[in-house]
């Protein structure tokens, strides 16, 4: 499903699916994961410049989900890291990849 999200939306979804991915139309290929015991987790789905597979990047949990990650985002945290994660990609750098040392020992 694709919806341009709210703060307030978020608050309200809800699913009787095990999970269900929400797309935000201001992040394509981005969004919010829910699922039916109540866990709300941002991600990307891209495809690694490295391996060329599909791959999904989790960012964090939004506050208003079933509690118990390390990192909380917001809607607004949410768009400034994939932000950063987009342009990683657009260079040519896979975001989950371990950095490579620049330059030669």
């Amino acid at each position: 499903m694709q919806m341009k999200l709210t703060e307030a939306q978020i608050l309200t979804l809800r699913t009787e699916k095990p999970q269900e991915d929400i797309f935000h139309e201001r992040t394509p290929g981005a969004g919010l994961r829910i699922t039916r015991r109540g866990r709300k987790s941002w991600f990307l789905l891209y495809k690694s410049p490295i391996t060329k597979k599909l791959r999904r990047l989790y960012f964090g949990e939004h506050s208003s989900g079933l509690l118990g990650a390390p990192r909380y985002l917001s809607l607004k945290d949410f768009e400034r890291e994939y932000t950063i994660a987009r342009a990683d990609l657009a260079r040519g750098i896979d975001p989950q990849q371990p950095s490579q040392p620049s330059g030669t020992a």
